[in-house]
């Protein structure tokens, strides 16, 4: 995220308290420049007789202002009562190494790019990148890990089974997991993915679980789950503070891992304030 872009969507959120920010840096300055004229004859002269000390403090005073009003690109927040760390970050979730990742899928953790799985999803970048977009890969990896015993007939061709909400499969990956959690439920006729904030409550819940005992402790970042094609259907800043509710409330179950990062694709970037967020947590 570039620093202009932060800083133009700061001073767009906090355009009327910029000029009180500049006020207030503004009078810090010339206040410590009074008390050390009035100590000092020489620096009183010096400010008298010279325009640029005034132009140079105005100058600070703005950019300490900006500074202050710049979106954040990142912000950690505290779990009370909690080992665990929790990061809220805008950037590249497949550009992460070493974290666990934990990817929504569809209750039939299908691999089929196209009408079943949209490739721009983050289901379906996962299989391009990871499994180079091949169905019987990514499907075969899956129900290594996936119990038959716990799905029941789906109804629609392609994969005869789907899985409870919830659901999910740790999949090897690259020295690290990929914490595959079923989040929406797919039509047998059209085949589209829906979910709401019940079913997402209860995804996030059987990620947790499934996180807390595979993990070793190890972070595991995640997408803004709910924004895709699932179609919660509340704005993004709620689905973030329902993800970060579900951590808070696994932890008081039971340590889940050491970190656990939600990165926001950068699209986000002037929909979710993430000073307002970090403000609302603390």
């Amino acid at each position: 995220m570039s620093p202009l872009r932060a800083a133009w969507v700061g001073i767009r959120r906090h355009g009327l308290s910029l000029f009180a920010w500049f006020l207030e840096f503004f009078g810090a300055i010339w206040l410590v420049i009074e008390a050390t004229s009035f100590f000092s004859a020489w620096v009183r002269q010096y400010t008298e007789s010279n325009t640029r000390l005034l132009l140079a403090a105005l100058v600070v005073a703005a950019c300490a202002a900006l500074w202050r009003a710049r979106a954040p690109v990142a912000v950690v927040l505290p779990l009370r009562h909690s080992n665990t760390q929790v990061e809220v970050r805008f950037g590249d979730l497949f550009a992460i190494r070493g974290d666990h990742l934990a990817i929504p899928v569809n209750d039939g953790f299908d691999g089929a790019l196209g009408d079943t799985v949209d490739r721009k999803s983050v289901h379906g970048q996962f299989v391009q990148k990871f499994y180079r977009g091949s169905q019987r890969e990514f499907e075969a990896a899956c129900d290594a890990r996936l119990s038959k015993a716990e799905g029941v007939p789906s109804g629609r061709k392609g994969r005869r089974l789907a899985y409870v909400i919830g659901t999910t499969a740790a999949l090897p990956l690259e020295g690290r997991k990929a914490f595959l959690f079923a989040l929406s439920k797919t039509d047998a006729q059209t085949l589209k993915a829906s979910a709401d904030v019940p079913i997402m409550w209860r995804a996030l819940d059987g990620l947790w679980k499934c996180v807390r005992i595979h993990s070793n402790g190890h972070a595991v970042s995640l997408p803004l789950v709910g924004a895709g094609q699932s179609g919660v259907g509340i704005e993004p800043k709620h689905l973030l503070r329902l993800i970060l509710l579900s951590i808070l409330v696994a932890t008081r179950e039971g340590e889940v891992c050491k970190r656990i990062s939600v990165v926001l694709h950068p699209d986000m970037f002037e929909k979710i304030d993430l000073r307002a967020v970090e403000n609302d947590w603390s």
